[in-house]
């Protein structure tokens, strides 16, 4: 199991052992830093990459954007490092960019050069909070925002153009998505009536 083509999750809880071991079979690791500094636990990067591991991101079960996620990692792989410069905002950047295609075997994606695949996405920098860019991975790591991207192409094709999606209907898919959630903990509240609800708690439709 322990090979190049296993992504492992997490792996917060582990010892230098199971580092040094992980590591050694060349494996990726998919850090899900949100959750994590929610559960008050963090992965060791520096020392999983050390050891041998490919460090990626995700935002496991949360709403956290990439965006939130870049910056969180290294935020809180700063703090724990006690250190105010590693790891920079190109590695985490990294991270979540060529590392993510890397662990999925696929080599020519992540970055931009002649022959590979046309993935990107455009950041609009002409925002007050990201003024002035003069460094702008450095910027958009550190106070860029999900709304800042303007567009996304994906292998050649527009996914969003201008803040609109073109693939799918998204107002309709977040107006389902809200009766879905409201209709599911309604249900819960029904078959369950010992259980506590949640303070603010508005189960009304909308």
């Amino acid at each position: 199991m322990l090979s190049p083509r296993l992504i492992a999750a997490h792996c917060r809880c582990m010892s230098a052992e199971e580092e040094s071991t992980l590591g050694a079979s060349g494996a990726a690791v998919a850090i899900n830093p949100a959750i994590a500094a929610r559960r008050g636990l963090a992965a060791r990067i520096d020392e999983l990459e050390r050891a041998g591991c490919l460090v990626t991101l995700g935002t496991d079960n949360m709403a956290e954007d990439m965006v939130e996620v870049v910056r969180t990692a290294m935020f809180m792989e700063r703090v724990r490092r006690a250190d105010g410069r590693r790891p920079t905002p190109e590695q985490a950047l990294t991270w979540a960019t060529r590392n993510g295609y890397r662990a999925l075997g696929v080599p020519d994606g992540g970055w931009l050069a002649p022959g590979n695949r046309a993935d990107f996405i455009l950041v609009d920098f002409r925002r007050p909070h990201l003024t002035p860019a003069l460094r702008p991975v450095s910027c958009f790591v550190h106070q860029g925002q999900a709304g800042d991207v303007e567009s996304v192409m994906v292998d050649g094709r527009w996914l969003m153009r201008d803040r609109r999606v073109l693939t799918l209907d998204e107002p309709a898919i977040v107006a389902e998505a809200e009766r879905v959630a409201r209709a599911a903990w309604h249900r819960l509240f029904v078959q369950r009536p010992d259980l506590k609800r949640p303070p603010g708690l508005d189960l009304s439709p909308r």
